[in-house]
């Protein structure tokens, strides 16, 4: 999840993926698998200088240096490329970078390892494995029983691991040699919603993925990305992408505001009357010379909602007091629905049924 920080933030991101992208090829190329576990112990025996580097005891108990020995045994011709470019990063500038820029390197990646080297997450992610994102190309359903109002961090780092997976995998395969269709569903999306969700959205359809999310308000989504004018854009791009929405009962000033603006607006017409009455003095009232009411009346054509936000807080909400029914609002970009001749319509669901 991206929060609001300083404008340097990118910077962290992609020294820490440079990281990450030299640790995979130190680990495949000497060890032939890949691990948190052996990730960490690269990292924190790397030299922290050039001059530790070329030490005689930098390489007798570094594992980072035993691995990039290995490495040069063991690399195919066809990856020696690859093991050129590990071995100056790990040698040369990775130990050139400053220690206070290098120790944040560093901690970003502990933090982010810990949780995967203890516990559950270690027990579900850092061993062996029956199953994994491209099951669902044979109709396997995952479900990912870990929800983070029970787990907490934990299981918001488990679902989204899960999630950014099963993104990765299924955008990789050929639709036409694997053309099941298949969905993404999320409750609680504000809880795991990343800058690469409003990217997915953007291209899933073309790899036959439907995308279902659920959650209260859009203002739950604009705070999970740091709230401020970025993540709006991010949040209103990513429900650009969401063809389809249904809105129900809902007190959220931002969100009833959101569906009114996105539904539009179309002319509309306002009638507008009145009566008069003009005071009558004594002596015309003597005689009978009071003037009667005068009454006026007018009609203007205007812009307006065609749904005001103030329609959405009075949805019924579904329970015992109504019945089990829940009122709500489809809109579907690029359908017009019979009975309203518009893209959205009114829709009750049975909580009964």
């Amino acid at each position: 999840r991206q929060g609001g920080g300083r404008e340097s933030d990118p910077y962290w991101q992609l020294a820490c993926r440079q990281l990450l992208r030299n640790l995979t090829d130190l680990a495949v190329l000497s060890l032939g698998t890949i691990s948190i576990r052996d990730f960490y112990r690269i990292v924190i025996s790397a030299p922290e200088s050039v001059k530790e580097a070329h030490s005689e005891h930098w390489m007798k108990q570094s594992f980072c240096a035993w691995c990039l020995n290995q490495a040069m045994e063991k690399c195919p011709e066809s990856r020696r490329r690859d093991l050129a470019i590990v071995t100056d990063y790990f040698l040369s500038e990775f130990p050139e970078i400053s220690p206070k820029t290098r120790g944040t390197i560093v901690s970003t990646f502990s933090v982010m390892a810990d949780s995967l080297q203890r516990g559950i997450l270690s027990e579900l992610f850092c061993g062996e494995t029956n199953i994994t994102p491209e099951e669902t190309e044979g109709g396997k359903i995952i479900l990912v029983d870990m929800p983070v109002i029970e787990y907490g961090a934990v299981g918001a780092l488990a679902n989204g691991l899960w999630k950014y997976g099963f993104q990765r995998a299924i955008e990789k395969r050929d639709a036409r040699k694997s053309p099941r269709p298949v969905c993404l569903c999320i409750d609680e999306f504000q809880a795991l919603l990343t800058t690469a969700d409003y990217q997915f959205l953007s291209t899933c359809r073309g790899a036959r993925v439907a995308t279902l999310v659920a959650t209260q308000n859009v203002s739950n989504l604009y705070a999970a990305l740091g709230g401020r004018q970025e993540a709006e854009a991010e949040v209103d791009s990513l429900c650009g992408n969401l063809c389809t929405k249904i809105f129900g009962c809902n007190g959220d000033f931002v969100t009833n505001k959101w569906a009114s603006d996105m539904i539009g607006q179309s002319r509309q017409m306002f009638f507008n009357s009145g009566n008069s009455y003009q005071p009558a003095d004594a002596l015309s009232g003597v005689f009978g010379l009071g003037q009667g009411p005068q009454t006026s009346a007018g009609m203007s054509e205007q812009m307006g909602y065609e749904i005001e936000p103030s329609i959405f807080p009075a949805l019924s909400c579904g329970g015992y007091a109504n019945g089990g029914c829940i009122e709500t609002l489809v809109f579907a970009a690029g359908k017009v629905f019979r009975d309203t001749g518009k893209p959205w319509r009114f829709h009750t669901f049975n909580q009964n049924l």
